[in-house]
């Protein structure tokens, strides 16, 4: 289910989010209204993989406060990823009998954008990140419009829609976000 993409315009100074519209069970698709892109204190999120997982991060999960004396890679590494492990095991969120099976989502923290895999692990991505059945043919749309000089304010109307036509777990409609550096 779903495309969420990041992408960092470091000449405007801005941070896009955006995500399709679409909960589909792989045969077939609706439309949802609540948006799978968000803003959790000083955390933007876009999530894929399961309402449940973005419901519990938008809804269940308080970010800690950092400490003065921490990094930001250590507060990331350290107290946000176990703070989100702890918010799914209460939950129990991706409980199964091997063990949990998590979803991904992309995490955008101070200008810095992050996608989490199913295991916690955070990758920082330089300026594109892409999530969702979709994330494959998102980066190549991205990465073309880029590349023949694409205006961003019609660029995602173009991904969603092309993305749209290849995967039923995704939707031409989408949500954005514009997050100032």
């Amino acid at each position: 289910m779903t495309c969420i993409v990041a992408y960092k315009d470091e000449n405007k100074g801005i941070i896009y989010l955006a995500g399709d519209k679409c909960g589909s069970n792989g045969y077939t698709k609706d439309i949802c209204i609540e948006p799978k892109v968000f803003q959790n204190g000083d955390f933007y999120i876009g999530y894929t993989t399961s309402f449940y997982m973005g419901q519990l991060l938008k809804h269940a999960w308080f970010p800690p406060e950092k400490l003065q004396s921490q990094t930001d890679d250590n507060y990331l590494h350290v107290t946000i990823k176990n703070s989100i492990a702890k918010l799914f095991r209460e939950n129990n969120f991706g409980k199964h009998e091997g063990g949990y099976e998590l979803g991904t989502f992309i995490l955008i923290y101070k200008g810095r954008i992050f996608t989490v895999y199913e295991d916690l692990q955070f990758f920082e991505n330089k300026n594109i990140a892409t999530c969702g059945c979709g994330e494959v043919a998102a980066r190549a749309a991205i990465m073309m419009q880029l590349e023949n000089g694409e205006i961003v304010d019609i660029m995602f109307d173009k991904l969603f829609y092309i993305v749209s036509q290849i995967h039923v777990g995704v939707s031409k409609e989408y949500d954005l976000l514009e997050i100032k550096l």
